[in-house]
């Protein structure tokens, strides 16, 4: 697997080094940098000697940055269509997705088997966010992020899902 590296500089000083191998980033300061009295980079990068490792985050996630309503970055349907448990619960949940596939042409138990894989996983993501550059408070609010993301995906008007 092919691996990139930067120079991190801070005030003309290296301060680390982030790499991308992959879909993982990781930064790691620099232990000369470590001495000084020069600051962390970032607030959610404080001065320690372990690397920080992050996935590639969920790009479609807006929930840390604004509350729009649905946490995601587009809207799912060009038309105003709401599904009846949108119009219910007003948050997207399993009955939207089934209907956005719907209407792209996939068939219903490929939705289903789709939808089934993306609401499971929680152990791999929360040993991965815990290894993630995230500072402590936002791995939290990122995990309480993805817990409502899948229990969404669970929830079915229509109890189908």
């Amino acid at each position: 697997m092919k691996s990139q590296a930067a120079e991190v500089l801070f005030n003309g000083q290296v301060a680390g080094i982030l790499r991308q191998t992959g879909q993982q980033y990781s930064f790691r300061y620099d232990k000369a940098y470590l001495q000084t009295d020069q600051p962390a980079i970032s607030l959610t990068l404080p001065k320690r000697p372990e690397a920080f490792v992050s996935p590639a985050y969920d790009l479609l996630n807006t929930s840390l940055h604004m509350n729009d309503g649905n946490g995601l970055a587009l809207g799912l349907f060009a038309d105003d269509y709401e599904t009846p448990s949108f119009a219910a619960k007003a948050f997207l949940a399993y009955d939207d997705f089934l209907e956005f596939g719907r209407r792209i042409g996939l068939p219903p138990s490929r939705v289903r088997r789709v939808l089934a894989e993306m609401a499971g996983h929680e152990a791999a993501t929360d040993k991965l966010l815990r290894r993630s550059l995230l500072a402590p408070a936002m791995q939290a609010a990122y995990a309480a992020s993805l817990a409502a993301r899948r229990q969404r995906l669970r929830y079915s008007l229509g109890g189908s899902s």
